[in-house]
């Protein structure tokens, strides 16, 4: 994967906010038509699958070591919640980073390797998800990143949104060439709405592929922070919610 920051940035189609966007595009609500999830088809050989199917591993040591790297770590961070739904890491109380790796294809062709990575920092309430980054090994003809801020309480296990949806924000580019890390410029996503008792930060990545339809999609929760001496601090790393992660494929285009 390539180190952090020494990304080049892909053609943006356009940058929105929540007042602004076309759509609001949430593939872990349920205003999404979610289709198909092709998780079914991880279990084959790549020969034997059929349909669109994203099948995801835990990210390994060395895939994690630039996570520890930039943050000037002596060693690579083994100790966060990893599995293939990805991997949290808590690295202080106002320090951590989720990343997912696999492959995603159609059929019988496997269209290419996926590493997706968001470290997100606390400064009292504000939020900030920078690098919030992606990286394909095959070409794309479009690709969505998305970040809203959540809540957690006794009627959302898994997660409202905050503000009303207010906190959304998406950049959104046209096609990636093969292998190119694209990071959300500026800073990446910064929220900073009304203060609530649990909180969290839905991160989400969408991309389409030339010449396949649908699109595939995963989003992932951010460990849980509450309000704590210094403003807000993030929990224990295995604290992310009722619904951490999600990913598939739907037939919905994210460029229609």
């Amino acid at each position: 994967m390539a180190a952090l920051g020494l990304a080049t940035l892909g053609a943006p189609m356009s940058s929105a906010s929540a007042a602004t966007a076309p759509t609001h595009i949430r593939s872990y609500s349920g205003n999404f038509a979610v289709s198909a999830t092709g998780g079914a088809q991880c279990g084959k050989s790549v020969s034997a699958r059929s349909g669109a199917w994203l099948c995801l591993a835990t990210p390994s040591a060395a895939q994690r070591q630039h996570a520890a790297t930039a943050l000037g770590l002596a060693s690579p961070a083994d100790t966060g919640n990893c599995s293939a739904f990805g991997c949290w890491t808590v690295h202080s109380s106002t320090v951590e980073w989720y990343e997912a790796v696999g492959s995603y294809g159609y059929g019988t062709t496997n269209l290419g390797s996926v590493d997706l990575y968001v470290e997100d920092t606390l400064s009292g309430n504000t939020s900030k998800s920078n690098p919030f980054q992606s990286r394909m090994t095959g070409g794309l003809s479009a690709l969505w990143m998305t970040g809203e801020r959540e809540y957690y309480s006794a009627g959302c296990p898994n997660g409202c949104v905050d503000s009303g949806g207010a906190t959304y924000k998406d950049y959104i580019w046209g096609a990636v060439p093969p292998g190119q890390t694209i990071i959300w410029p500026n800073g990446g996503y910064t929220s900073n709405p009304a203060t609530v008792t649990y909180a969290t930060i839905m991160h989400q990545w969408l991309w389409a592929v030339p010449g396949y339809p649908g699109s595939w999609y995963l989003y992932a929760h951010s460990v849980t922070f509450t309000s704590c001496s210094i403003g807000h601090c993030f929990g224990a790393v295995t604290d992310t919610g009722g619904n951490p992660q999600g990913s598939g494929w739907t037939s919905s285009p994210i460029n229609g």
